[in-house]
């Protein structure tokens, strides 16, 4: 009797502890499947946040040069000096690099020999379509190679202007957009 009782208890025992690693085993498995769920969430969000925040960055240079292309003073009739000195105000109220005009015809105001009428800002902002390039390397003498990205709108300030207004600014401008969403203050990425 005493062998009998103490075979089933350790039948039982074995099955109760064949159940307990089934279930530990399926447990482990689920948090395991739950864990990588929640990091790749994560992860997808936080490239998301990263990407609406550097659009959001972007959105404001673009905001500029609308708002400039909207409320410029550049009309037809303007002259040389008096379109150079709106252009180094411009530069300096909105913080390009570069502000220039072009015709309708890709002329700029400031050269007889330059055409941007085949540049991709150009033919996008004559359409109205407000422009923003890919970083590029800068055509100006004066900026050295510099790396840039260009902004370009169709003026609609009401002057009769028909033509763009295009700004640069520069990489590093970009980049510290790009280090601003990936760092904050205290070093920790965001989430």
């Amino acid at each position: 009797m005493k062998s009998l009782r103490n075979e089933l208890v350790a039948k039982i025992a074995i099955i109760t502890v064949t159940i307990c690693v089934v279930f530990t085993a399926a447990q482990l498995i689920l948090l395991k499947q739950t864990a990588n769920n929640g990091m790749d969430t994560s992860v997808v969000a936080a490239a998301n946040a990263y990407s609406d925040s550097i659009q959001n960055a972007l959105q404001i240079y673009k905001t500029k040069i609308e708002h400039l292309a909207a409320t410029t003073k550049i009309a037809p009739e303007l002259t040389y000096e008096e379109i150079l000195a709106m252009c180094s105000e411009n530069e300096k109220e909105y913080g390009f690099l570069d502000v220039s005009y072009a015709d309708s015809s890709g002329k700029p105001y400031d050269s007889d020999v330059i055409d941007i009428s085949q540049r991709d800002y150009f033919r996008s902002a004559i359409t109205g379509k407000t422009y923003i390039s890919s970083p590029l390397v800068s055509k100006r003498v004066e900026a050295n190679s510099a790396i840039v990205l260009y902004l370009a709108a169709k003026v609609n300030n009401g002057s009769g202007y028909d033509g763009i207004v295009f700004a640069e600014f520069s990489n590093d401008v970009f980049s510290q957009m790009i280090q601003d969403v990936i760092s904050v203050k205290k070093g920790t990425a965001l989430s």
